[in-house]
């Protein structure tokens, strides 16, 4: 699992300007790897979401007491619902209890970037991510600490094809919500390129942008509570996706302005909010 190599840390990085990072740089993050999601318990988060039409990968017990399960898609990309243990024993599981503390929901999202090597020119000079060659991540202090960064995607070698065979259709993670402050926002935008407008519908405001990557989007929402907000899943048939729903007695939104998406509230996904949408073709 690739959060498990995050080293996170406790202590606070100073408030700095960003680094000048030039129209001319081409963007480096070209798709979203994967969102970690905290759930109470893991048992009843699987059910729930194998009643929304996914299939759920089971994760494996870790030496810091989390516990995972995965939807994997098979561009690479997934969700992940992680619970942590009682007594979380390292920084990390530390971190996702406190998180909890605040309600279920996404924690992290992470992207995957074209220049890895390079990566660290193109980031914040005085909010440095923590030493790692495998991914750059951020200490628990730092405004970026939300967000994470990879090379490129690929399929975990464990993946089966039945892992990806997902009653609603589901295919691939389509996009991040992020409900940035200005400096997020700013970063992010530094390294995944200029934002435009979204249609305001569904969970999406009028005042909602977009970041559009070679694989997958950056929405852009106004500044909330909690840093990422939600997901949108690509699915083959909407129609199938909502049929899943409705014999499972989930509710969900269909609004005229977007017909090809279904919106599914936090309450019903412990805490993420979902567009599951068909991908105009």
């Amino acid at each position: 699992m690739v959060v498990d190599r995050l080293r996170l840390t406790r202590a606070a990085a100073p408030l700095a300007a960003l680094v000048a990072l030039g129209t001319a740089d081409a963007p480096i993050v070209a798709s979203i790897d994967h969102i970690p999601s905290v759930v109470r318990d893991l048992s009843t988060a699987v059910a729930d979401f194998t009643a929304l039409g996914f299939i759920l990968k089971p994760g494996r017990p870790h030496a810091n007491g989390l516990r995972n399960a995965h939807v994997k898609f098979p561009d690479g990309s997934y969700l992940e619902l992680i619970s942590p243990a009682a007594g979380p024993t390292d920084a990390l599981a530390t971190d996702y209890a406190n998180s909890l503390k605040r309600g279920e929901g996404p924690v992290f999202a992470g992207f995957n970037t074209t220049d890895f090597a390079h990566l660290a020119t193109r980031l914040p000079r005085d909010d440095p991510p923590e030493p790692d060659d495998s991914m750059k991540a951020f200490p628990s202090g730092s405004r970026l600490h939300p967000f994470f960064f990879l090379g490129y995607r690929v399929p975990a070698v464990t993946d089966r094809r039945a892992h990806y065979a997902h009653p609603n259709t589901a295919y691939s993670l389509g996009a991040v919500w992020i409900a940035a402050s200005r400096y997020q926002r700013t970063t992010l935008v530094g390294l995944a390129g200029t934002p435009s407008e979204v249609a305001g519908c569904g969970f999406f405001p009028a005042s909602a942008k977009k970041i559009r990557l070679t694989a997958g989007e950056i929405i852009l929402l106004p500044r909330g509570k909690r840093s990422i907000t939600g997901a949108t899943i690509l699915v083959r048939r909407l129609a199938t996706a909502a049929a899943v729903l409705d014999r499972n007695r989930i509710a969900y939104t269909q609004v005229s302005a977007c017909p090809n998406s279904l919106w599914i509230a936090p309450g019903a996904a412990h805490g993420i909010a979902l567009e599951l949408r068909e991908a105009q073709r």
